[in-house]
């Protein structure tokens, strides 16, 4: 690994020229596993979208966040533009491209030849190539053009020419220092004669080093080999030095045309979609084995990890706690835990989140929780057909080379683990113009998350937390920490290249820190205010036509859908719109009211804007009520904009109150104004928050699934009642079928009393049997493994019902089973706000699977498409009791059955559709 002295044994620095050269002449890189990401302008229409807080659904973007966002993106742009011209402060010229010539060479005494052999992936090598340059600057040596590695982990046998430009490297630096491709032929003939001097310099030296240690060698033999190049100067040198180093990074090393032209296109198809984040997630294998980081895998992965340590002799950690490191910091984070961060700092679930990284371990399982939280996950394999990324698939340097390039442009770049892409990107970014670089202190992070997970922190107090450890960390100027001496404790210097950046230090200019610390300031009050309860926009100010009062009946989901049909009903007539009065339905047993269960002053503030809702009558309307009756009256079913303004608003407008006696379906599904459509959308998925309670608790399940892996929600509806509403009785035994029978009679307001169960079932009228949901789940190819979340009522007689579900898929849950008794104690009482609990997972999980028609089927499947088109498979149960039937009495086989219920869902799973 790295020096620790600077003496070396003369007589093992020679080595065989032959071999040198066969060893050379296939230059290996190590490839970065975790690819990092350069994010570039944030464009104002854009940049609502980044960082508001939403949850379940999107809070609105404020008029006062517009303002705010606009003043922020002029002070971006504003740096932009300034740091654009780091070179030319106080010119009259500003250089932004490169000039279409090349400077003439620089005339100097050659006083030798230096070859490199570059060790590491692409972003080491490119640090240690930017120092050999500097290094031969300032010795007046030709360097020759760096030899790459071929033993790196990845072994990946690119060329320098294979991943930059190499005829622009060498021009390009012509007037600074001299660089060939190839030796001489006198000096070859010189090497093949008397060997090549080779020696690994000294790690984290400065210049004094070279000078009195290294340039003799060049005196006495004229060719030297260096065999590393990885760390092998300081961090703080002289300004030239540095700045040398800074042109050769940001200028010289230009990718080749091929990768150029590529990169470019991944950032045209991200752009034409709008913002979005780079994530550098670093949990490949090699890393988690290199580290002995565990967290997230189960034992026979851990095992596996070991293994892999222990097999790699370079590799000297072999003895690793990994719960001690990563409470100190030294861990990347799991997926899991990068989904919770990403969730914490307010970043949009809208948001293109592109993977900069390889293979994650455990692929798509372990990828799941972050997936549920950002849907629109993607990386290059996804973006790039086969053929376009064909050239580079089998060349690790050259495909992190693409992620190089993709995260210098993103919007935002956040790398869950330190390593040298993370680096090298973050100090590009701030070159460029201090574009926004998340750099996680995990040390603080993880305990946060610990305290979270483990209810010490709520989920507001976690966020806020989160934020404001990393106020500072943001790639905003900042001065690099010094520690002589210690080199491996500094800020390196290709993360932050003070010296060829804006000025920030003492006696020069200062206007990158005055509008950075404001920008800083008002972007942390923009997140932060974004989550308080008083960001909500001003009342709408209009003339009431009256009071509207609304009285939900049914379940929860069918409060849920009507409440929100009543929103756009007051907007539409400009009445005073009172909090809903829930009804209770005996079959229920459920007293819960409105406050119970939503967040009531969210519900009002956050529409405000639109229409005015009151807790309650104000005290005159309430007197003018007890000598007179509340009128109410009954809504037409799916009534158009013209009844409720023909038949309901001169009612209100001659009574000043009127009451809604039913809800239900009392909006037409189409023909609608846009802006009414959208409202019920708004008052659906965002001003409809459940309470602080349900939401930590459906939150807490949530995080308690993701900690297994990817989860299903299964609902299963196959309750009692259920079954005696529809008649439906099949796979009941005769005493169970009377039984159901006996309660469909006994409910009076159940009209339909004779029904015909297996016409009814032939229709797809009917839910699935659990035993017949085993089938169509194996079917569909779910993995015997997943967790299978239960989001139900009781089970009719589910001891014996739930038996082949439950040999089937060994992993179900419901969330009685996943929280304490004292956890749910405050909820089992009432249906509604056990019911708000599952929905919370319903909408949060991997895949959603409703065996029945329904208020909730229909509420979820919607909500999941508002969050990204989340898989949502529709059971088509006309054609699937058919298929059944036939796979039953042996008309189908196992293979026929499930491919063709396959094929009748292909179309069915949540997907954009035209709605009918």
């Amino acid at each position: 690994m790295e020096d620790s002295k600077r003496g070396f044994e003369e007589e093992e620095a020679f080595v065989e020229y032959d071999k040198v050269e066969l060893k050379c002449s296939v230059n290996g890189i190590r490839a970065e596993k975790s690819k990092n990401s350069v994010t570039g302008g944030i464009k104002l229409d854009k940049l609502k979208s980044l960082m508001l807080f939403k949850s379940p659904g999107f809070d609105q973007f404020r008029p006062w966040m517009l303002v705010l966002a606009t003043m922020m993106v002029l002070l971006w742009l504003v740096a932009l533009q300034l740091a654009s011209m780091r070179r030319n402060i106080g010119s009259t010229t500003v250089k932004f491209d490169p000039p279409p010539y090349f400077p003439p060479p620089r005339a100097y005494n050659n006083e030798g030849y230096l070859i490199v052999t570059c060790n590491g992936g692409l972003n080491q090598m490119r640090a240690g190539i930017c120092d050999m340059v500097a290094i031969a600057r300032f010795l007046n040596l030709t360097l020759v053009v760096p030899e790459l590695d071929e033993t790196s982990f990845w072994h990946d046998n690119s060329q320098f020419k294979d991943i930059w430009d190499v005829d622009y490297f060498i021009k390009s630096l012509a007037d600074q220092v001299r660089i060939i491709k190839h030796l001489p032929p006198r000096l070859r003939k010189q090497v093949q004669r008397d060997g090549l001097y080779s020696m690994p310099p000294v790690s984290w030296s400065n210049m004094s080093y070279y000078y009195n240690t290294v340039f003799p060698r060049f005196r006495k033999y004229e060719v030297v080999r260096f065999t590393k190049t990885d760390a092998r100067l300081g961090n703080n040198l002289p300004d030239e030095v540095q700045k040398m180093r800074c042109r050769v990074n940001y200028e010289a090393l230009r990718f080749t045309p091929a990768i150029e032209e590529m990169g470019k296109k991944i950032i045209r198809i991200l752009r034409e979609k709008g913002p979005y984040l780079v994530l550098h997630l670093r949990y490949e294998m090699d890393m988690l084995a290199f580290s002995g980081c565990t967290a997230g895998c189960n034992q026979t992965e851990v095992e596996e990890l070991t293994r892999m340590r222990y097999a790699i002799p370079w590799w000297k950690e072999k003895e690793i706690d990994p719960k001690s490191r990563r409470e100190a910091g030294l861990c990347p984070l799991t997926p899991l835990e990068t989904a919770i961060t990403l969730r914490a700092f307010s970043i949009d679930p809208k948001m293109q989140i592109y993977i900069a990284a390889g293979n994650i371990y455990g692929g798509n399982k372990r990828l799941a929780a972050l997936k549920a939280s950002y849907p629109n996950l993607v990386k290059k394999e996804t973006l790039l057909s086969p053929s376009d990324l064909k050239p580079f698939q089998n060349y690790s340097n050259q495909m992190a080379a693409l992620d190089y390039l993709v995260s210098l442009d993103s919007d935002i770049f956040l790398p869950t683990y330190g390593g040298n892409m993370a680096k090298v990107v973050e100090g590009h970014r701030r070159y460029l113009g201090y574009r926004m670089t998340i750099s996680l202190d995990r040390l603080v992070l993880i305990s946060l998350i610990d305290q979270y997970k483990n209810g010490t922190l709520k989920w507001d107090e976690f966020s806020e937390a989160v934020k404001a450890a990393h106020a500072n960390r943001m790639g905003s100027p900042s001065q690099r920490l010094q520690f002589p001496g210690e080199p491996k404790l500094e800020d390196y210097f290709y993360t932050n290249p003070q010296e060829c950046l804006p000025s920030i230090v003492a006696g020069k200019p200062f206007w990158a820190v005055v509008i950075s610390t404001m920008l800083l300031i008002l972007w942390v009050c923009a997140m932060h205010l974004a989550t308080v309860p008083n960001s909500f926009p001003p009342q709408r100010i209009y003339e009431s036509n009256g009071y509207l009062i609304i009285s939900p009946d049914g379940g929860l989901n069918q409060k849920r859908l009507w409440i929100s049909d009543m929103v756009a009903i007051a907007r539409y007539l400009n009445v005073t719109l009172v909090v809903p009065k829930f009804a209770h339905g005996k079959d229920r047993n459920d007293t819960c009211e409105f406050a119970d269960i939503f967040d009531v002053n969210h519900f009002i503030t956050s529409l405000r804007d639109e229409v005015k809702i009151l807790k309650e009558l104000p005290s005159e309307q309430k007197t003018k009520l007890e000598s007179e009756p509340l009128y109410y009256m009954f809504p037409m079913s799916f009534a158009s904009l013209e009844y409720y303004h023909q038949r309901v608003l001169p009612r209100i407008q001659k009574r000043g109150i009127l009451l809604f006696a039913q809800t239900d379906a009392r909006l037409a599904n189409n023909g609608l104004p846009r802006e009414l459509q959208r409202l019920r959308c708004r008052a659906f998925y965002e001003a409809l928050r459940y309470t602080q309670p349900i939401e930590e608790t459906g939150r807490k399940i949530v995080d308690v699934l993701r900690e297994k892996g990817p989860f299903l929600v299964l609902h299963l509806r196959y309750e009692k009642d259920l079954l005696a509403f529809t008649g439906c009785d099949e796979g009941l035994t005769e005493e169970e079928a009377a039984e159901v029978k006996q309660l469909r009679y006994s409910h009076d307001e159940w009209k339909r009393k004779p029904i015909y169960s297996k016409k009814k079932r032939e229709r797809g009228s009917c839910p699935l049997t659990p035993e017949d949901t085993a089938l169509v789940l194996q079917a569909l190819g779910i993995d015997n493994t997943t967790t299978v979340y239960i989001a139900a009522g009781e089970i009719y007689n589910k001891e014996n019902r739930m038996a082949h579900l439950a040999a089937a898929y060994p992993n179900l849950v419901t969330k009685r089973t996943m929280l304490k008794p004292e956890e749910l104690e405050p909820f089992i009482e009432h249906a509604h706000q056990m019911a708000a609990l599952d929905y919370i997972v319903a909408i949060e999980s991997d895949v959603y699977i409703p065996t029945f028609f329904g208020n909730m089927e229909e509420a979820v499947e919607g909500h999941r498409r508002y969050l990204g088109y989340k898989t949502t498979i529709s059971l088509d149960r006309r054609l699937l009791f058919g298929l059944i039937d036939q796979y039953k009495n042996g008309t189908l086989t196992w293979d026929e059955f499930s491919l063709s219920v396959n094929k009748i869902h292909e179309d069915r799973r949540g997907k954009p559709a035209r709605k009918t």
